[in-house]
């Protein structure tokens, strides 16, 4: 019974916190403030909050504390989600696939432009798949990385052709 108080929820999520501070949450700040910059999404703060054991997240506009789903558009709360999920990336280091199903729905091509800056930039450490039929951000993808289009690591696919199934036949591009 000792240990079992002593190692109440409560407690678990004061050690947490206490790590989580001393170990990541500035860079986790700093990081995400990268990412939302890289992505033109200004004025946006997050908040790490901690709750039975674990660290939630809260992203507001500014100092005011108002929701983003308040006041942004879709396009930039996509922005604002690509940015903390970058930053969830590199911070925990996870190197797994990555596949983004149609990422540039809702956004104007600029910031589609910034997606595939960012996309390529994540595909530097770990596998990416892009799904897509935005045949511009196809291009903003392709174009961004002229060097390696030769390369056996960086690879473009398209569906050129359908069977008389109508099943698409994919090729590389």
């Amino acid at each position: 019974n000792n240990v079992k108080k002593k190692l109440t929820t409560l407690t678990l999520t004061k050690k947490s916190q206490e790590a989580f501070d001393h170990i990541v949450k500035d860079d986790y700040i700093a990081l995400f403030k990268e990412h939302c910059d890289e992505l033109n999404v200004d004025n946006v703060t997050i908040q790490l909050k901690p709750s039975k054991g674990r660290n939630l997240r809260a992203k507001s506009v500014g100092s005011t504390k108002i929701k983003i789903s308040n006041v942004m558009s879709e396009g930039e709360q996509k922005a604002v989600a690509l940015a903390e999920f970058a930053t969830d990336l590199n911070i925990r280091k996870n190197y797994n696939t990555v596949l983004f199903d149609d990422p540039v729905t809702s956004l104007d091509y600029k910031r589609a432009e910034k997606f595939a800056n960012l996309i390529l930039k994540l595909s530097q450490k770990r596998q990416v798949i892009v799904f897509t039929h935005n045949i511009m951000f196809y291009y903003f993808l392709y174009n961004l990385s002229p060097k390696k289009k030769k390369d056996e690591n960086h690879k473009f696919f398209k569906v050129d052709e359908f069977d008389t199934n109508n099943k698409g036949i994919i090729t590389q591009s």
